[in-house]
């Protein structure tokens, strides 16, 4: 236990060196959809030099969303401006970086939710206290996924607060409930699998968490993929 405490440690240190170089970067350039600059930097916290890295090489080709010529553009009804058909070289591009966004929310509530429920708001679902603490984070990452959302899609939709709201609800519901099976599922093999039980004050919780986020990563990217191709996500 001690030597995966430490290996946590690296890693937490990692990934704040790493949130760390993407804030400074997104200060100095900004990204076209002001909402990336805060989800690079919370995925970085989980994700570390993988994170660090997508940001270099697909991050920052965000800024290209409106420097295609307009033949390659169309209007959506409910858009103030036209969207481009495709922001990244490759389509795949696109779909991580929805992954992602989708990410952020989850990762912010869950390292918030965490303190919350151990701490202030605990309780038992069927005697177990991770069930409790899975409903609830499930929950709070779903306020702050929709908010995420809301904040990028607000600035292109006409129509009421209320409209935009529920419109981010759907198209975050989906993918959001995808990366909460990844990282329950790892969960669930951590608690019942390995019978491994840590709180947020042990290093190796955050390194568990942290390995749930990339198994939320793997489940969501097929959803947000199938998302866009149902026109139910406009895609990055």
């Amino acid at each position: 236990m001690e030597l995966l405490n430490q290996v946590a440690i690296g890693w937490i240190v990692i990934g704040i060196l790493s949130a760390v170089i993407i804030l400074i970067d997104v200060i100095r350039h900004p990204q076209a959809m002001k909402i990336m600059d805060v989800v690079w930097s919370i995925n970085a916290l989980w994700g570390g030099p993988l994170i660090l890295w997508a940001y270099f090489t697909l991050g920052k080709h965000r800024k290209m969303k409106m420097s295609m010529p307009m033949k390659s553009m169309r209007m959506d009804a409910s858009m103030k401006m036209p969207m481009a058909n495709h922001k990244y070289d490759k389509f795949w591009q696109g779909i991580v970086v929805d992954a992602l966004h989708c990410g952020a929310g989850c990762s912010l509530s869950d390292l918030a939710g965490s303190w919350i429920f151990y701490y202030l708001l605990s309780f038992s679902i069927l005697n177990q206290k991770l069930f409790g603490e899975w409903l609830f984070d499930y929950v709070l990452a779903l306020i702050i996924g929709v908010l995420f959302q809301y904040a990028a899609i607000a600035p292109m939709m006409n129509g009421s607060i209320g409209h935009k709201l529920f419109q981010a609800f759907k198209i975050d519901f989906w993918s959001l409930t995808a990366w909460q099976v990844g990282m329950y599922g790892w969960s669930a093999i951590v608690n019942f699998g390995l019978h491994l039980h840590f709180t947020p004050t042990m290093p190796a919780f955050w390194l568990m968490m942290a390995i749930g986020m990339a198994c939320g990563f793997v489940t969501a990217y097929p959803m947000n993929l199938l998302l866009v191709k149902l026109g139910i996500k406009k895609g990055m």
